[in-house]
């Protein structure tokens, strides 16, 4: 059986932007995914709590899938019909992103968010909630048992540098272990 070694993020890049020259259009949304060493779910989710974007956390009750969002990159709202116009809604964006990598369990471009329980009350103080949300993040940690996953979400377009656009999205994972080595630290200094 033949095995095909997963593309890095930076040829992932490399061969968006090709389809996209191929293709002959100006922008392209792309979903990147790349394994990772362990990560902190918690963590990662804690990393990003003073600055202004959007976090998303979600797990299973076995504590053995999660996903982590920060920030976002397409939201889907709805205030009618909630279940089927963001299911339409989805598909039509989902056509529209390309992923150079095959995607496992919870990558790619994953939708994370929620609905109304009751879609007919209806006053002001529910004017400012949308029947339905659903937002795909721009960075995604994937954690599936022993496997973990990150997933960027990003447009490219015929200006975008892709080297520099490959360094902002590596510190995202950069960050992420800084966090650990921080708790490490201050494990070590606790018992020293």
């Amino acid at each position: 059986m033949l095995q095909t070694k997963p593309l890095t993020i930076l040829e992932q890049l490399n061969n968006a932007k090709e389809h996209m020259n191929d293709l002959g259009i100006s922008q392209l949304m792309v979903s990147l995914v790349e394994k990772v060493d362990y990560i902190d779910p918690i963590q990662f989710f804690s990393h990003f709590q003073n600055q202004d974007l959007i976090r998303l956390f979600w797990k299973d009750s076995e504590d053995s899938f999660y996903l982590v969002g920060i920030d976002q990159f397409k939201t889907i709202e709805t205030s009618q019909n909630r279940f089927d116009a963001i299911q339409k809604k989805r598909e039509e964006l989902l056509n529209q992103i390309y992923s150079p990598n095959g995607a496992e369990k919870g990558t790619g471009p994953v939708m994370l968010g929620g609905f109304s329980f009751n879609d007919t009350i209806y006053g002001e103080k529910w004017d400012s909630f949308n029947s339905g949300q659903m937002i795909i993040p721009k960075t995604l940690l994937t954690v599936n048992e022993d496997d973990y996953y990150m997933t960027y979400n990003v447009t490219l377009t015929e200006n975008t540098d892709v080297d520099e656009l490959y360094k902002e999205l590596y510190s995202y994972k950069s960050r992420s272990h800084d966090g650990k080595q921080n708790s490490n630290q201050q494990l070590q200094s606790t018992n020293s």
